[in-house]
């Protein structure tokens, strides 16, 4: 363009301009004296490329500048990028001229610009030859989001633009075959316009640029050489790409050397860690800053991704070692980059490992390609996705690696996640009105790149979910709904058109799918927990659906709950008869067969094992009765008369637990007289003899806490009371008296306190009280009340209180007095308000031998009774009654 300015049209003169939209009439052009100048601007309406043609009626001498641009700035096209002229000029001459470009041009807006024009310019028409590769839109996309929509289509218009005789980067800037931008181009190509030729040639065309050590060009043509390591490894991943579109397999064996030569020549860069490191070339990677040196991660990982590739393309040539020579290069490598390269402490890959250490660097870039090729595992993965989604790590500005970034959602099955990325990279560029698709997102750099055409491939791949199947000429078909309703797709076949349409609703998804004669498509759609498959209207019983020729329907329900009835509305459960009587049978029949009877160890431990067993054995056995029947040995019992005297207060264990029968057996003894009398040996043999002739009762306590059952001898001594003597009952007594009542009675001795577990609680300590013995003659028993709280002592002695101890876990307190009995004095009496309690003297034990203390232990009870002595257990034997 000319360096001068331009004028205002005031100064020139431009007459019918509206005919250069039409192909009837021209546009008449006048330009002032001078070198100013008159400029015509016109808009495309969307990029275009191709040669420019103009056409002009007639005119003197004079000069047009034109210019081409993307964009305009201020108005104008300012068509130089950098160092590069973007536009052309023409010499006019007297008479007609028809004009075209020496070589096609992309743009948007072109500016033209009369000057010194010696007569008025005839401008006929301005048209742009279309030389881009011949491609026809064979491809289709629709779903529930328009957004989507307008993404689809104006990534496969760029991507037309983008194909000339090779796949180029931008028609605008420098036209080259880039492979890394050539491999997204060609999956677009395949989906859009079912094109493979292109993707043929040009990885034949990489070929051709493998040095003598097996180096590949990353660009095509070189003009000088440009070795890109990655971009080389992209050339790899594309070969398997075009195998499967096309299931050319020649193509696979005529380059499958070329591949060998530069995986051979990756491995001479090996480093003593198993990783590449320092190779030579511009490692690119992604238009950003990232870590260059050393073992660099991301390259790395390519690499790895390179050798699994090449390992299935040796296996499509029947080489089968040397694919599993690749596969256990890929695995050690895997190995390798987990150990080195990952850093445990922030749970991502670094850039690189320079010097045997990690960079304090971590990209997007190197993570994402680590979890594309799956070398974490998927713990690992999974933390990385999730860290990226939370924008831990850099952004990324580039629509190519953001293609990976996509990819490596879709391997997670994370499609929800990926739609959110597709609107949020490229709906700006929609929304500014872009009919292409920018090089970056901030809409920077060419307004036209063909890296950037990705999810034309992803929306037709992943959510329609047509992808073709190596080997054969097969389809898959497996839909992701992310959080569209429904989606509808086409791709061209070698057979016929391929059209899969799916709708969601809230209790069905349904797939109609037109397969074309001679092609088998496997189905897989999403089949959740409780759901039915139907394939044209009868059931599947698999998620897996193969499909030849015609029109078929799929269709996902889900199985409806079943709704139960409230409570209240279901059926009451029938009664069972006899289960009332039948309980009370049993507990009749433990009572009368009397079979509960207490075991007892060394130590007075009861033994309710085998016990309980034999009641439950008879229970067992009871004869089934009828309606109101009892059995006899029962009804005989309570035709009996009662012979037991009466026993107030009877206390149930407590938690279920009862003391055992044979604790404390008390006679019922006569009533004590009043005042005391002489009773002779003989008299007293006598009424021991009518007293174990009287029945027993059982007495029955309430247990401590749940605790196991005492031991009868000690409840035996809480009950029994040492008898006074005369001298004791007799308030006032004789000195012959006194003093051999100082030598017959004993001393009472506080024992140490017996300790007893009892169901993992804390242990009792007892406190026995010994009864004075004398080896005189028995005297009257004199029935002392305790109900009175004060106790007599003797003259000269302080009287004392009893003394009060607080039981364990909370239990209520049991109070306890005792006192020491001295020559001549009263022995000290318990207080309790409870029922009369009856004394009585201890026969003496047998001459010559040493009396010993007896303990006592006195227990109290929360509720008043009588209780009587049992003189048939506590009595000497009539031998010794009559040694005494």
């Amino acid at each position: 363009m000319a360096a001068s300015e331009l004028v205002d049209l005031s100064a020139g003169n431009v007459k019918h301009p509206e005919t250069l939209l039409t192909e009837e009439g021209s546009t008449q052009v006048k330009t002032p004296r001078g070198d100013k100048g008159v400029a015509i601007i016109l808009d495309f309406g969307r990029e275009v490329f191709g040669n420019l043609e103009i056409g002009i009626g007639g005119s003197g001498s004079g000069t047009i500048d034109i210019g081409y641009g993307e964009i305009l700035e201020d108005n104008h096209v300012k068509p130089n990028l950098g160092e590069m002229k973007y536009s052309d000029r023409v010499i006019l001459k007297k008479g007609k001229l028809n004009w075209q470009s020496f070589e096609p041009r992309s743009f948007r807006y072109l500016q033209i610009e009369f000057r010194r024009c010696s007569k008025s310019v005839s401008l006929e028409h301005v048209s742009v030859n279309q030389t881009t590769y011949p491609v026809e839109l064979m491809g289709s996309f629709e779903c529930s989001d328009p957004i989507l929509n307008d993404i689809w289509k104006t990534g496969a218009y760029t991507a037309s633009l983008c194909m000339e005789d090779t796949f180029i980067d931008s028609p605008w800037r420098d036209r080259a075959q880039w492979w890394a931008d050539a491999r997204i181009e060609s999956r677009t190509a395949y989906y859009a316009f079912d094109d493979v030729k292109l993707l043929a040639q040009g990885l034949r065309q990489i070929a051709d640029t493998q040095d003598r050590h097996g180096a590949v060009m990353g660009v095509y043509p070189a003009t000088e050489e440009k070795l890109i390591p990655d971009f080389a490894l992209y050339w790899i991943f594309s070969i398997l790409d075009y195998y499967a579109f096309s299931d050319d397999a020649s193509l696979v064996r005529d380059l499958y050397p070329n591949v060998k030569r530069l995986m051979d020549w990756f491995a001479r860069y090996k480093t003593d860690l198993g990783l590449l490191g320092e190779v030579p070339g511009w490692v690119y990677i992604d238009s950003t800053e990232l870590e260059r040196h050393g073992a660099i991660t991301s390259l790395n990982c390519l690499y790895y991704q390179a050798l699994k590739v090449t390992a299935v393309l040796a296996a499509v040539q029947g080489k089968e070692t040397e694919a599993e020579d690749y596969t256990e290069s890929a695995r050690k490598l895997r190995l390798a980059i987990n150990k080195y390269l990952y850093s445990s402490d922030r749970g991502l890959y670094a850039d690189s490992i320079v010097d045997g250490k990690l960079t304090n660097k971590f990209s997007s870039q190197a993570n994402i390609l680590a979890a594309l090729f799956d070398i974490p595992d998927h713990y690992s993965k999974s933390a990385i996705i999730r860290l990226i989604l939370n924008e831990t790590l850099p952004d990324i500005a580039t629509p190519f690696f953001t293609a990976h970034w996509l990819e490596a959602l879709y391997s997670a099955d994370r499609h929800k996640e990926a739609l959110d990325v597709i609107r949020k990279k490229w709906r700006p560029m929609i929304e500014a009105g872009a009919e292409t698709l920018s090089e970056f997102f901030d809409q920077e750099g060419s307004r036209c790149h063909g890296w950037s055409t990705g999810p034309v491939r992803d929306l037709l791949a992943e959510y329609v979910g047509i992808k073709p199947v190596l080997g054969l000429h097969r389809f898959s078909i497996t839909p992701h709904e992310g959080d569209l309703k429904w989606a509808r797709g086409t791709i061209a076949t070698k057979t016929g058109t391929l059209t899969v349409e799916w709708k969601s609703t809230p209790r069905a998804f349904t797939i109609d799918i037109q397969v074309p004669e001679g092609l088998k498509v496997d189905v897989y759609p999403p089949c959740p927990a409780n759901t039915k498959l139907t394939v044209n209207g009868k059931g599947h019983p698999s998620c897996l659906v193969t499909l030849s020729a015609g029109n078929h329907m799929l269709k996902v329900t889900s199985i409806r709950p079943v709704k139960y009835k409230p409570l209240e509305k279901l059926p009451q459960p029938v009664p069972i008869p006899m289960v009332e009587l039948l309980d009370d049978l049993s507990v009749q029949a433990r009572r009368s067969l009397g079979l509960i009877t207490s075991r007892r160890g060394e130590k007075g431990r009861t033994k309710r094992g085998k016990a309980t067993r034999e009641k439950v054995e008879e229970v067992v056995l009871l004869p089934e009765l009828e309606e109101g029947e009892i059995i006899p040995e029962i009804a005989a019992q309570r035709a009996e008369p009662a012979a037991e005297p009466e026993v107030k207060h009877r206390k149930r264990s407590h938690r279920g637990r009862g003391r055992s029968r044979a604790k404390v057996e008390e006679t019922a003894a006569a009533q004590v007289p009043a005042e005391p009398t002489a009773v002779e040996p003989a008299a007293e043999i006598e009424a021991e003899a009518e007293a174990q002739e009287e029945p027993k009762k059982t007495s029955r306590r309430r247990s401590h806490r749940g605790g196991r059952k005492r031991s009868s001898r000690a409840a035996r001594e809480e009950q029994t009371i040492s008898t006074p003597t005369e001298h004791e009952m007799q308030p006032e007594t004789t000195p012959e008296l006194q003093a051999e009542y100082v030598g017959e009675t004993a001393v009472v001795e506080e024992p140490k306190p017996k300790k007893r577990s009892h169901r993992g609680g804390r242990r009792r300590s007892t406190k026995a009280l010994q009864e004075p013995q004398a080896e005189t003659n028995p005297e009257p028993i004199e029935t002392v009340s305790i109900a009175e709280p004060a106790v007599e002592a003797a003259s000269g002695e302080e009287e004392t209180k009893p003394a009060k101890k607080r039981t364990h876990r909370g239990g209520r307190r049991r109070s306890a007095s005792k006192k020491e009995s001295e020559p001549g004095e009263e022995p000290a009496a318990a207080v309790e308000e409870s029922a009369p309690v009856e004394l009585r003297e201890e026969p003496a034990a047998e001459a010559g031998m040493e009396e010993q203390p007896k303990k006592k232990r006195r227990t109290y009870t929360r509720r008043p009774r009588k209780k009587a002595v049992d003189e048939s257990k506590q009595a000497n034997t009539p031998q010794e009654q009559t040694e005494n």
